[in-house]
């Protein structure tokens, strides 16, 4: 029988050394509230986005050597997370063969017309999320309400399908505040 694997099979200064995800909202009264949603109940605040940089480090600090001086699991970062691209579907038959005659249609496989459908319909769910934060900001600016929103955007690397672009662009896309840094 395998032992359970501890947070102490590691040293401090490894936990100490990773890279979390920190999250900053602007309050309304000025300064900024900052989290690290990756260690529950790590969260601060600071005056300015430099103020709160510093503080959630030591919050950061704190919080893994507390956890870990109780023997604690410490969950890694969120940006840790891979992914293989596999994953087991089950369907109704009905469904199975008509995506196989469409996709025999198409003259693909099924796998990719499945990858296609799932991009085409996450692109839309995208461009419906965007559109809603559009008409909520419209809202506001109609409102007299000061606006300020932020998307962040870069170039798409090369891809080797269609699909995998989409993907890419879905993602690129749905960038918006609150704001995440590594």
């Amino acid at each position: 029988m395998k032992s359970k694997k501890t947070t102490k099979d590691r040293p401090l200064s490894f936990y100490l050394g990773l890279n979390y995800p920190v999250t900053f909202y602007p309050d309304d009264d000025g300064g900024f509230t900052v989290e690290i949603a990756d260690l529950p109940g790590c969260i601060t605040q600071g005056d300015n986005l430099k103020e709160a940089a510093e503080m959630i480090d030591d919050a950061r600090k704190l919080w893994i050597e507390s956890t870990y001086e109780d023997n604690a699991p410490i969950p890694m970062p969120s940006t840790e997370v891979e992914y293989s691209g596999k994953t087991m579907l089950r369907m109704p038959k009905y469904l199975h063969e008509r995506l196989a005659e469409a996709a025999k249609n198409e003259e693909t496989s099924l796998n990719q017309y499945i990858v296609s459908l799932l991009s085409e319909r996450n692109a839309l769910r995208t461009v419906e999320l965007l559109q809603s934060k559009l008409d909520e900001l419209r809202q506001q600016s109609q409102e007299g309400q000061a606006v300020f929103y932020s998307a962040a955007v870069e170039p798409a690397p090369y891809t080797e399908s269609p699909a995998t672009a989409c993907a890419v662009r879905q993602r690129q896309a749905l960038r918006h505040q609150p704001k995440t840094y590594l």
